[in-house]
């Protein structure tokens, strides 16, 4: 595995993605784990409002990256990534100064251009040139800076907000980004990642929905950012239920430094058992559902938190790196942004279901949502493995 990351190294460009991803992810932790509860309380509005709001910048973020993920394939991936970073600082910025809710509303869905700008082209260019046989390796160091700069952005985030206050955090994390993309400029060549055919953006993505294969990653994609999703928005909201805020940041670094000391391991461990990567991904998810499921006990004692910490993030890493791994095996190089942008569209309406769904079932009954969401898991997790089954033996 170690090996396998030095060889990943020599790729200068891809050495500088991977760099980005972490510092990225510090400034979007500044902001990330706190978004919900500003809202609430400086905006004055319900769980249920929190939900719809966040939708919208769910489908901005991840719905139009089945338009940008193709676009990115047909003019170049660099600068579409570049105003990404650009546009979600200046969200975040904005985030610090506006009050009203209409406009707090056009500015998450200005960030959330910024990331469906972002995410398939740099995906894009991070997988060019890159092996087939170590992509999975790949995306798994990735999750590692990932939540390195989780854990980092959370912890420094927790010892801040008393300190600074929320606004004054999201600045911090609005500068990281706006600096991030002027260094991109220069670093991020501007060559080789443009499609060599002439199909229009439709088309491609028409040419994946009808790959099965990843018309069944694209439900995946659904259900896991429909439970993986409440960790921004049901989760938060029911830590401060409880008055165990400080506990919430605690766990975004926890789960983050949980996961860049497993993450390694448990990969080289599913390699030695020839578990596939889709039945990582279906164990992940079944260990997300218990996860959330325990958070009926939170208020019971710390031993459930841990629970839910430890459950949630084997469930995490086994689920998300999958998604991504697999999608790009079954892409070619002349699409692999539309193929990420397929995996984006799905977490859109997954990720605007699990808010709004998520926000209404937390204003009805805490204890009944987390059985829903576990249920969910379960019922899923047993489908899909069916179905992955059946067409694995049909390629046979």
């Amino acid at each position: 595995m170690y090996s396998k990351f030095k060889l990943l190294l020599q790729y200068k460009t891809q050495t500088y993605l991977l760099i980005l991803t972490f510092i990225t992810a510090i400034g979007t932790y500044f902001v990330i784990p706190f978004l919900s509860i500003y809202m609430t309380k400086t905006l004055g509005i319900t769980g249920g409002v929190v939900g719809i709001v966040l939708s919208i910048q769910l489908f901005f973020s991840r719905g139009l990256m089945i338009i940008t993920g193709p676009l990115s394939d047909h003019v170049g991936s660099k600068y579409l990534s570049i105003i990404g970073l650009f546009l979600i600082g200046v969200s975040y910025l904005a985030y610090a100064i506006i009050q009203q809710v209409w406009l707090f509303v056009i500015f998450l869905a200005i960030g959330g251009l910024g990331v469906a700008l972002f995410q398939p082209s740099s995906k894009a260019i991070l997988v060019t040139g890159i092996q087939s046989e170590i992509r999975n390796i790949l995306f798994g160091w990735r999750n590692v800076l990932f939540n390195s700069g989780v854990a980092l952005g959370s912890g420094l985030g927790l010892f801040l907000v008393d300190i600074v206050g929320y606004k004054t955090l999201f600045i911090f994390g609005s500068l990281i980004f706006i600096i991030m993309a002027a260094i991109s400029i220069f670093i991020i060549p501007t060559s080789k990642y443009t499609s060599t055919t002439h199909a229009s953006i439709f088309k491609n993505v028409i040419e994946a929905f009808s790959n099965i294969k990843m018309l069944l990653m694209f439900i995946c994609s659904i259900v896991f950012w429909f439970l993986y999703t409440q960790v921004t928005i049901t989760v938060p909201l029911t830590f401060e239920t409880y008055n165990m805020v400080k506990l919430l940041s605690l766990f975004f670094m926890l789960n983050a430094a949980l996961a860049i000391i497993i993450q390694v391991p448990i990969l080289n461990y599913t390699n030695k058992l020839n578990l596939s990567p889709e039945n990582q991904f279906v164990l992940g998810i079944l260990l997300i559902g218990l996860g959330l499921v325990s958070l009926v006990f939170l208020p019971y004692g710390l031993g459930i938190f841990i629970l839910f910490l430890v459950t949630f993030t084997l469930g995490e890493i086994l689920s998300s790196p999958n998604l991504d791994a697999i999608a790009s095996l079954l892409a070619n190089k002349d699409n692999q942004g539309t193929y990420f942008g397929v995996l984006g569209a799905g977490w859109a309406i997954g990720g605007t279901l699990g808010n709004i769904i998520g926000g209404f079932l937390f204003d009805y009954n805490i204890t009944i949502m987390w059985v829903i969401f576990s249920l969910v898991s379960l019922v899923f997790a047993f489908i899909i493995k069916t179905l992955f089954t059946v067409i694995n033996k049909g390629d046979m």
